[in-house]
């Protein structure tokens, strides 16, 4: 007997038989049966690994796919494809599941040379490397159209867990814009942006990654900024300083931006005084026999799991920024100090994504990430597209990007007592 389930072969009935010598990484387009495989591996992949289906309850995936593969085939080129494949891999709201093409950012990945974010509700200029624009200032428009209707129309494109992260990151996707565009300010200036290639810098070793310290009050007040986990040295260069600071009353560790890469299980043993708890977690779990009689997809929940402190944690107060670009493993790091009321958490709510991906590399530049896990907070509550919110909210201001002032480290040297 065949079940409802049957539309669900074909895509992998696909997979099976195609198996396409691969263009190469730097093809300008995709023979139709290394888009068929791209595509139906994608699905797959979804089918099997994704654990974020209660994020998109309400998407008709087969509809969704279907429509996105009448699309794929019909592409005129490789980036039209490379786009309406980043459109259906968005609609699952998981920034940890996403589709890549390196051809893509080589192609059509020329620097903007400013960035954006929403600020007091409007389009504000954060950074600039343009002498004609400064930062502060406001956008009105991108080649007359208003700019709010131009990021509704290019989030869709963002692999994100909610809105608010889609809507973050279009300034950060120069992919998305033209070659050449013109930007209306609120001050009735219009400066067109002609994207260039980035200059091509002689090959060298580039200083090792490490996080940053520094006193803000000597034998007081301590600072640590870490950009990132995507290397251990991150975290070992982070715990060097957190022992450096051992006596320090107040210590302020800055991971505002911190995009995540391996959960800093030491680095948080080095500063928790107390019991702390993890995460809950949920992975879909495949049994062939139960799903062939049509019994709904499994779930495998772990709970919580506690953790006890180590003799000679660092002891004082702890103050964590945070904002919008806080993500993954980093997130890991600062959900157990707000969980446990540990450390004051100051800035924007994170993003609110979690996943240990799986990945598949395609062999032509291409390739794909499905979040294969799916936290709550350990009281059960929702983590996923909600974010770590902080304990105490501190929102930029224009004001503050025109002046360079940093309002969130400001208020953090403020509850320190710090000049």
């Amino acid at each position: 007997m065949i079940s409802a389930r049957a539309c669900s072969i074909a895509p992998m009935v696909a997979l099976i038989l195609i198996r396409p010598v691969l263009a190469q990484e730097g093809a300008e387009d995709l023979p139709a049966a290394e888009r068929a495989f791209v595509a139906s591996k994608i699905y797959s992949s979804i089918e099997i690994y994704f654990a974020h289906r209660a994020g998109v309850a309400g998407l008709d995936l087969d509809a969704a796919y279907k429509a996105y593969l009448d699309k794929a085939l019909g592409a005129k080129g490789r980036r039209e494809f490379d786009l309406v494949t980043l459109e259906f891999v968005a609609l699952l709201r998981n920034k940890h599941t996403q589709f890549d093409d390196q051809w893509l950012h080589r192609r059509y990945g020329q620097p903007l040379g400013f960035s954006a974010a929403p600020v007091d509700g409007k389009w504000v200029i954060t950074w600039t490397s343009d002498s004609r624009m400064k930062k502060g200032g406001v956008i009105r428009a991108i080649d007359g159209t208003d700019v709010e209707a131009f990021v509704r129309d290019k989030q869709r494109y963002i692999n994100a867990s909610s809105e608010r992260g889609a809507r973050s990151l279009v300034f950060d996707r120069p992919y998305l814009f033209p070659r050449s565009f013109t930007l209306e300010l609120e001050d009735g200036r219009r400066i067109t942006i002609e994207r260039r290639d980035a200059p091509k810098i002689p090959a060298r070793d580039g200083p090792s990654p490490a996080s940053e310290g520094r006193w803000l009050s000597e034998g007081a007040v301590s600072y640590i900024k870490i950009p990132a986990f995507n290397d251990p040295k991150f975290e070992r260069t982070a715990i060097d300083f957190a022992r450096k600071f051992r006596n320090a009353k107040f210590l302020i560790i800055d991971v505002r931006g911190n995009g995540g890469g391996n959960t800093p299980y030491e680095l948080i043993r080095e500063l928790m005084d107390r019991e702390w708890r993890g995460w809950s977690t949920t992975t879909p779990v495949q049994v062939a026999i139960d799903r062939a009689r049509g019994a709904p997809l499994a779930q495998r929940r772990t709970e919580s799991p506690r953790s006890q402190p180590r003799k000679g944690a660092y002891a004082g107060r702890l103050l964590l920024l945070v904002d919008r670009f806080t993500c993954s493993a980093c997130e890991d790091f600062v959900m157990p100090f707000k969980d446990n009321g540990r450390a004051e958490i100051i800035g924007e709510a994170t993003e609110g994504s979690s996943g240990q991906p799986f990945f598949f590399d395609f062999g032509n530049g291409m390739s794909l990430l499905v979040g294969a896990a799916r936290h709550t907070f350990p009281d059960g509550s929702p983590f996923e597209s909600v974010g770590i919110t902080p304990t105490i909210p501190v929102e930029p201001r224009i004001a503050d990007v025109k002046n360079g002032v940093d309002p969130v480290l400001g208020r953090a040297k403020e509850l320190a007592g710090a000049p």
